[in-house]
């Protein structure tokens, strides 16, 4: 219940409080064994005797409701700054009546009974967590200035990261893409989302003459993809950039659309470091945007990089500094530890709620693109 920057359901709120619960009881069951065995060990002098269990409970319970009144206190007040109805009863309910109820029927049990059940649960609660999850369609935006290349593997297309980027670029060519002020590389996220706000905002950016290219590197959730391969999102971006680059080389500087790297999430990342292979190798670049980066991003001296994290985001936020200092904005509550458990709770349902908070982001991503430095098609 420690104070996390987003609003929680009562069912994120309730399965949290029930692991949370369920850890502090094997926490609780290891001390007790050592202090019996202390007490084994050690002369009767030395023991020292606890509170009576009255007093223990009353402890227990005023902290509790404590917690609780603060909880309500503080979800209420992000509810009423994001515009969202405030929690009822059945919110608080819910909180506090599963977690209690698990402990509960863990407690009532043998202790062989509650080893079996806490580790059926964590079992069931992995299964749930699909490994190898049917491919579906990308979710991207239905509109002709988006330039998809998608995973079809079955269809007999090209693969492989460079083969793919350069039919993906042959397609933008013959369509007159090069002949518009500017192109925007966009990097999927791990399921191969596109942020159709992102695009729209590029669109007006640029008034509408724009192009945006992706290509799909992945068809799991961002997690996923980046604990099997983290590099794919940033090998994806950089072959994509390279062959725009070539396709652009043989015709003047002032012919040539202004070039732009954009990632959200894991795709920030992906452009992150394509956007260093440009450094390394001189390409040119109009600018890079960057929203909900994980872990916030670093200040890289580049002028035309743009980074966009919402104060509320826990993608951006969580990083393992905050276990032992506070995050640079300074606006929530801070406690070592627990803070960091707060955003990560958060984590879960940072996508349930308006935009413009948690890791919702809207047409401000294409409208902060920095201005074409060169050429004559400088956008309005």
């Amino acid at each position: 219940m420690t104070p996390g920057a987003l609003p929680r359901t009562a069912v994120l709120s309730a399965v949290a409080g029930s692991l949370l619960a369920v850890l502090g009881l094997l926490l609780g069951l290891a001390a007790a064994r050592l202090v019996r065995w202390r007490r084994d060990v050690e002369p009767a002098a030395h023991r020292i005797r606890g509170l009576p269990v009255a007093g223990r409970v009353g402890g227990l319970v005023g902290a509790a409701l404590g917690a609780l009144a603060l909880t309500v206190t503080w979800q209420d007040g992000l509810r009423t700054a994001m515009g969202m109805p405030p929690i009822g009863p059945g919110w608080i309910a819910t909180t506090v009546a599963v977690p209690a109820a698990v402990i509960g029927a863990i407690v009532w049990m043998p202790f062989s009974r509650r080893i079996f059940l806490i580790a059926a649960s964590a079992v069931v609660a992995l299964g749930t967590v699909d490994s190898s999850p049917a491919a579906a369609a990308p979710d991207i935006p239905d509109t002709p200035v988006l330039l998809y290349s998608a995973l079809e593997r079955s269809r007999g297309g090209p693969t492989g990261d460079e083969p793919r980027a350069a039919a993906l670029v042959n397609r933008w060519m013959h369509a007159g893409g090069a002949d518009r002020r500017a192109v925007v590389i966009a990097v999927p996220t791990g399921s191969g989302w596109v942020d159709a706000a992102a695009v729209t905002g590029f669109e007006r950016r640029f008034a509408g003459s724009v192009r945006v290219l992706a290509v799909q590197y992945s068809e799991v959730p961002s997690w996923q993809a980046y604990v099997r391969s983290p590099d794919r999102a940033g090998t994806s971006a950089t072959a994509l950039l390279r062959a725009v680059d070539r396709a652009l080389s043989s015709r003047p500087r002032h012919a040539r659309p202004a070039v732009y790297l954009y990632g959200q999430s894991l795709g920030a990342v992906g452009a992150e470091q394509a956007r260093r292979w440009a450094h390394q190798h001189g390409v040119d670049l109009a600018g890079t945007v960057l929203s909900g980066v994980p872990g916030g991003g670093h200040d890289s001296g580049d002028t035309r990089r743009v980074v966009i994290n919402n104060p509320s985001d826990p993608v951006a936020a969580l990083r393992l500094s905050l276990l032992w200092r506070p995050p640079h904005t300074g606006r929530l509550p801070w406690v070592p530890g627990l803070s960091m458990l707060a955003t990560t709770i958060d984590l879960a349902g940072s996508l349930d709620v308006p935009t413009g908070y948690g890791h919702r982001y809207g047409a401000e991503q294409g409208l902060r693109a920095p201005q074409p430095s060169i050429g004559p098609r400088t956008a309005s």
